[in-house]
């Protein structure tokens, strides 16, 4: 029989996104921004891809096009596979970091972010960044669709259904490492698989000792966070050396015909004659022999950190240098070095970004904010003994002080970027540099003199070269002309430059002085990057090892040998094609692309049905479908689910309950409930806090019953209410769970605004805050409490598990170690206090089977609360506490679905109620 939870599984099932209940309205991040500023969502159309685009980008989505038209050929011959339908790309510049995603669920399609990447972050070796990012990704989209034999006969019959796309049901190191071996070209040495920051921390990554198989094919917290990216690109440069290129390709074929899913070794050992784990050893050994440990040029100088991980280009100051600190436990901190002091933290840092401090020590810095239209723009914020918001929609990702006290600020727009001249609330002055389409330019510094600035340049279809920029004109002028990269510039005490760049095929610091002639600083094996000089001489650096960027310091770092430089190179840009004329878009994408029978039957009652959904390109409409007959009431039921983006939701659903005795059953009750959300009214504090609605209505109603079975009466129950939430809660790399900050949600519903059974309004109030302890130990402590009037339905402290998110029509909360349903009223209070800490970092893989672990964690907890029904709690509200433990086993399931199962004992300390209990939950109490 179809219970409730039979049903939401199938409507998940049915959704490319999952809609949650009522009570907990979830946000949606596939969706592209809705607030468009007047701009309007166009298409355009070529022979194999089909383009989205906000207005005012058609010339970018007409070169994309091109680009779409070179890699389809390129790619569906490579792979042997052509897409049935069009593929779907779409064009977005709601992210202002460089990425996109692509996937064959539930049609083929792309998102592609109009954002480059401006610094050396592993995507800097390319000489067209659009197009090695529309390569990527096309690879994907051919990869993931593409079928054969048992799983494509039965996408006839079924569609689109998720199990019959083996490609998806593979480790992150084969398909990404896949895409990344399309993207890179051996002849120019272009594209990760050949880039000089991958050949440094795969090296980095030897000298360490090399990840088994079952590290890298698992989702998991170590540096670098895209291991999957790293080892499968020279995985595939492996296969393709020691057995030839085609053995990939016969993998791929072999693959896809797989009706089971996951099945890695079998495929393996018909192409290559052994296992993946065998494969793995010898790529091991290959690596060892192109990545020799003993070969390791050490760091010069003196390492200040030691926690690696990922960090922005410190900032020199007359004798002091600033640096943001992050060790992946806790919050970011800004902080200061000093030679002949301790390290001292100036302030704390939310969202870390390049930064630059003036001679009185203010602090400008560019910071991503997530936004509540589904958009991460870069912003900038002042810290003058506190950190205040400078611009809103700025879009800047760069920003330095003039000796004036004004601001040049780097902005990136529809991939467009520019110099700004700002004043010092951040308001635009001048527009001093605009860049061109194919144009990058990345980190820059001020000129001693306060007239220029030396940039990172890219210009269009080359590689990253340094510039000058005078601000007087605006005129660029190329300072280097070759086919290596040079970037992340800065100007040493004596007004020559310093910079990184990867001459000798890994990245090491140069200097060039004022009559343009270049020394090099460093020789490493791994990588030193990001160089800056104080005035008492000292440089400083970031250095590359196999936890990531530490910062080192050295007096006298000498010269050594400069290697031969590339001579420049420019790539040809693709042939323009034809497309259609631009049109308004139409959601016609989210039709059903699939179905699936559903049946379920006993001795006395069979369900039959059938479940669907879908989604738009542009990710806005989301819906979920499942319906099914009941023989034995011989009524439907079912579940109707649709989001639009991140503001609209609505359920609709029939679910049916079966009483049984005797092995018969005896009465069949359907619940009926419809529920309409409004998420996002109303936003403020970088929209951390939100204002959302809902309306509700559910009837129970019997719908069979057993001959002499006396009936039940209907209830009716309908609810309307207003959520205000702020939430500031961090979690960092390493957390086990929210790490600091807190969640506030004040909730007001009444029973009178829609016909119901109950009365009243129920006032809610949920306080949940996160105190770091260090390393990633959390204490977490919540108080909550909801007071009803008149008569509203009852509100149970339960041990059930409960959704720790939920805001509308919430009538359980948590008070662990006492049974259920029967500590309940119209008004209760709750209290926890859990101390959550770390236990074990596994992160490893059963193999190539798609099981793992993650992290294991414990708590300790104490929960108290009470529920009553009079005004006077003293009356009839009894206090109950309850102590217990709990393990959390970070299972993950098909190499990257991570699922927290939380075991646990409690024991109620009441004589009368307290009972000893064991449970078994999924994700954190609260």
């Amino acid at each position: 029989m179809l219970s409730r939870p039979v049903t939401r599984l199938l409507a998940t099932l049915a959704l490319t996104l999952p809609l949650g209940s009522y009570a907990n309205p979830p946000q949606n991040p596939l969706s592209v921004g809705w607030r468009d500023n007047g701009r309007h969502w166009q298409s355009i159309e070529t022979e194999q891809v089909r383009i989205h685009y906000l207005s005012g980008n058609e010339a970018q989505a007409r070169y994309a096009a091109a680009i779409a038209a070179q890699a389809h050929q390129r790619l569906t011959d490579t792979l042997q596979w052509q897409p049935r339908d069009k593929p779907e790309l779409v064009l977005t510049d709601d992210y202002d970091l460089a990425n996109g995603w692509a996937t064959a669920l539930p049609f083929a399609q792309s998102r592609l972010y109009l954002s480059p990447s401006d610094g050396f972050d592993t995507l800097e070796n390319s000489d067209d960044w659009l197009s090695t990012l529309i390569t990527h990704e096309y690879t994907h989209v051919i990869h993931l669709d593409k079928g054969d034999r048992t799983p494509l006969r039965l996408r006839s019959l079924f569609g689109r259904f998720a199990l019959l796309f083996p490609n998806q049901f593979q480790p992150g190191f084969m398909i990404e490492g896949l895409a990344v071996h399309q993207e890179s070209d051996a002849a120019t040495g272009t594209g990760r698989a050949y880039s000089a920051l991958y050949a440094g921390e795969m090296q980095a990554q030897a000298d360490a000792g090399l990840r088994s198989i079952s590290q890298v094919s698992v989702t998991n917290r170590r540096w670098p966070s895209g291991d999957g990216y790293l080892y499968g690109a020279f995985f595939m440069r492996f296969l393709s050396e020691q057995y030839g290129e085609d053995s990939i390709l016969r993998l791929i074929d072999q693959y896809s015909g797989n009706l089971v899913p996951f099945s890695l070794n079998s495929t393996a050992r018909q192409i290559y004659g052994k296992d993946f784990r065998a494969l793995w050893q010898e790529y091991q050994t290959w690596l060892r022999a192109h990545f020799p440990a003993q070969a390791q040029q050490g760091l010069p100088g003196r390492a200040l950190t030691t926690h690696g991980l990922n960090s922005f280009p410190p900032v020199a100051r007359g004798n002091a240098l600033y640096r943001i600190h992050s060790d992946g436990h806790g919050r970011q901190s800004l902080m200061r070095y000093q030679q002949g002091a301790a390290p001292e933290r100036v302030t704390r840092v939310r969202d870390a970004g390049l930064f630059d401090v003036d001679a009185n020590g203010r602090v400008i810095m560019a910071s991503l904010r997530p936004r509540r239209e589904n958009r991460l723009w870069s912003d900038l914020y002042l810290y003058d003994g506190h950190w205040q918001r400078l611009t809103i929609d700025g879009r800047y990702r760069e920003a330095r002080w003039l000796p004036d006290g004004g601001l040049l600020a780097r902005q990136q727009q529809d991939g467009l970027f520019a110099l700004h001249q700002l004043d010092a609330r951040g308001h635009l002055q001048h527009i001093l540099w605009q860049g061109g389409q194919g144009d990058v330019l990345g980190q820059f510094a001020l000129a001693p003199d306060g007239a220029s600035i030396v940039a990172a340049f890219k210009p269009a279809n080359r590689s990253w070269q340094l510039a000058r920029i005078t601000l007087a004109d605006g005129q660029l002028t190329l300072l280097t002309d070759n086919g290596n990269l040079q970037g992340e510039p800065s100007f040493a005490a004596d007004g020559s430059l310093l910079f990184s760049a990867d001459y000798d095929g890994r990245f090491d610091l140069y200097r060039r002085d004022q009559a343009g002639h270049i020394t090099r600083l460093t020789d490493v094996s791994t990588g030193a990057f990001t160089p800056v000089q104080t005035a008492d001489g000292t440089l400083y650096y970031q250095g590359l090892s196999a936890s990531g960027y530490d910062l080192w310091a050295v007096q006298d770092p000498g010269t050594t040998t400069l290697p031969a430089i590339k001579p420049a190179r420019r790539l040809t840009p693709p042939p323009a094609v034809a497309t259609s004329a631009p049109t308004r878009y139409r959601p016609t994408s989210a039709r059903p692309r699939w179905w699936l029978p559903v049946f379920a039957a006993t001795e006395d009652s069979t369900q039959v049905g059938v479940s669907t959904g879908g989604s738009d390109a542009l990710g806005q409409h989301s819906y979920g479908l499942t319906l099914f007959y009941e023989t034995r009431s011989e009524e439907p039921g079912g579940l109707l689910g649709y989001q639009y983006s991140n503001r609209w939701q609505l359920l609709l659903e029939r679910a049916l309950s079966f009483s049984t005795a005797d092995d018969q059953v005896q009465r069949v009750r359907a619940s009926d409930s419809a529920s309409l959300t409004r998420l996002n009214l109303w936003n403020a504090f970088d929209d951390r806090l939100g204002l959302h609605a809902n309306v509700f209505y559910e009837q129970d109603s019997d719908r069979y019953r057993r001959t002499g079975v006396p009936p039940r009466r209907d209830i009716g129950r309908g609810l309307a209410g207003l959520a205000l939430v702020f939430d500031n809660t961090e979690q960092f790399r390493y957390s086990i769970s929210p790490a600091a900050g807190r969640q506030i949600a004040l909730v007001a519903e009444t029973n009178e605004a829609i016909d119901s059974d109950y009365s009243g309004e129920v006032y809610t109030l949920d306080w949940r805050e996160y105190v770091h302890l260090g390393a990633s130990h959390v204490l977490a402590l919540r108080a909550a409490g909801a007071w009803g009037t008149e008569r509203p339905k009852p509100i149970v402290l339960s041990d059930q598990p409960v959704d720790p998110n939920a805001w509308f029509g919430r009538d359980r909360y948590l008070l662990r170690g006492y049974p259920d349903d029967e500590i309940f009223g119209r008004r209760i209070a709750v209290g926890s206090a859990e101390w959550r800490f770390p236990l074990a970092r596994i992160q490893r893989n059963w193999h190539t089977y798609p099981l793992g672990l993650r992290d294991l964690h414990g708590a300790l907890f104490a929960d108290t609360g009470a529920a009553w029904n009079e005004v006077d709690y003293g009356l009839n509200g009894k206090q109950l506490t309850g102590v217990g433990a709990e393990l959390t086993t970070e299972l993950v399931l098909g190499y990257q679905l991570v699922l927290p199962v939380r075991v646990g004992v409690a024991r109620g300390l009441d004589e009368e109620l307290g009972e000893t209990r064991a449970y078994v939950s999924i994700g954190a109490s609260f």
